[in-house]
């Protein structure tokens, strides 16, 4: 999980601040600490990314990556295979995992020597499916549902990527270039329609052992309110990716779940031990956050377009934006444009262009909204 990172980070703070009835700011904030943070999983036949990173203190909550650390992968008969370094606190590999083996990590950074546990390999079931449902009025729940006919996988943990086709308030046909405006070369030069991807940032994780069964119902993944979200406005795809989970993996997902969501009340649960299955081999008193996982994981696409949707959810998301119009005059449309203040739209005239349209460029732009022009190529 690429935000683990921050769960860390509002865990640490739970422990600091549960139970304050008035606002202070404690010793601790400033107190020096330096614990070694590994988040990532073992994937069999897939990129395996383990991130190492330390902790800071609570009134610093930046990621502080270690790029100096020796990684490898150790079997339980096998011989090790070292991580490449690919920089920021990130070590990748390509791994191939025999399921009738153990495996750990192997850590060697700034003159200390770190192991995970020996773990199993567990082999995530194919996902039954992932789908939606409106919810809520104008709402949509995205769900993911799975299962173990074999009833061996028992505990399950997802993660996703979310991308989406989104368009700009206008259309320019026209562009400023040369200190002239000019016609945009169609389609190659349009800026009206972006797509943009985004990683899943919270925990989802279930257990079956409460049923009959070893299967997953529609477990909740993402709520989209379509009155101020832009993602199903045309077309939205999810990638989801289930891992399989040991019962003390699934506990400390849970456990950080919890810790981390229920915050800011005296009502809320208080912050539980986090576990870890990281030691520190030169020094056994030294705290190490993470937990290590391996396995195959196995993913599901849905897409969802915006004629799928059962009701009009035509919302205005560019409430500030509108044309407005200059003669089209080169003295002054240099003077008017050069300064990126604004982008020409149009040219209108009765019988020859007279007027150029135009907008802000936050009205004109897709990019500008975070998205990128360049289609994914499984669109």
């Amino acid at each position: 999980m690429k935000d683990y990172w921050k769960y860390i980070s509002l865990f640490m703070i739970s422990l600091t601040f549960s139970g304050c009835v008035e606002e202070y700011k404690p010793d601790v904030v400033n107190a020096p600490n330096n614990f070694l943070v590994v988040e990532g999983t073992l994937l069999d036949g897939d990129s395996t990314v383990i991130l190492i990173s330390r902790t800071s203190s609570l009134d610093s909550l930046g990621i502080r990556p270690v790029n100096n650390a020796s990684v490898t992968v150790e079997g339980s008969s096998s011989p090790p295979f070292a991580l490449e370094n690919s920089g920021n606190g990130m070590y990748k590999a390509l791994l191939s995992l025999d399921a009738g083996q153990d495996y750990r990590l192997k850590i060697e950074a700034d003159s200390q020597v770190y192991y995970s546990e020996f773990v199993p390999v567990k082999n995530a079931p194919e996902i039954s499916n992932v789908g939606w449902d409106v919810v809520s009025g104008n709402a949509v729940q995205i769900n993911v549902s799975s299962g173990d006919p074999e009833n061996n996988t028992l505990y399950y943990r997802w993660d996703f990527t979310e991308t989406w086709e989104y368009r700009s308030a206008y259309t320019s046909v026209l562009k400023f270039e040369d200190n002239e405006v000019k016609p945009r070369d169609l389609p190659e030069e349009l800026i009206n329609t972006c797509y943009r991807t985004r990683e899943s940032t919270d925990i989802y994780a279930a257990s079956s052992t409460q049923l009959n069964q070893d299967v997953i119902s529609k477990y909740p993944l993402q709520l989209i309110r379509l009155e101020d979200d832009n993602r199903l406005d045309r077309r939205y795809s999810i990638l989801v990716r289930q891992y399989a989970l040991t019962r003390e993996a699934y506990e400390f997902w849970d456990i950080l779940k919890s810790n981390t969501e229920n915050l800011g009340t005296l009502f809320d649960p208080q912050p539980s031990q986090l576990p870890s299955n990281f030691y520190c081999d030169t020094d056994p008193e030294e705290p190490v956050i993470g937990y290590l996982s391996a396995g195959r994981v196995t993913q599901k696409r849905l897409f969802i377009a915006k004629d799928e949707i059962p009701f009009s959810f035509d919302f205005n998301r560019y409430p500030t934006c509108s044309l407005d119009s200059i003669v089209i005059d080169s003295t002054l449309n240099y003077n008017y444009f050069s300064n990126s203040f604004n982008i020409p739209v149009d040219a209108y005239g009765i019988f020859e262009p007279t007027h150029y349209l135009h907008a802000p460029p936050s009205c004109v732009d897709c990019r500008l909204a975070g998205g990128t022009l360049e289609k994914p190529t499984f669109w």
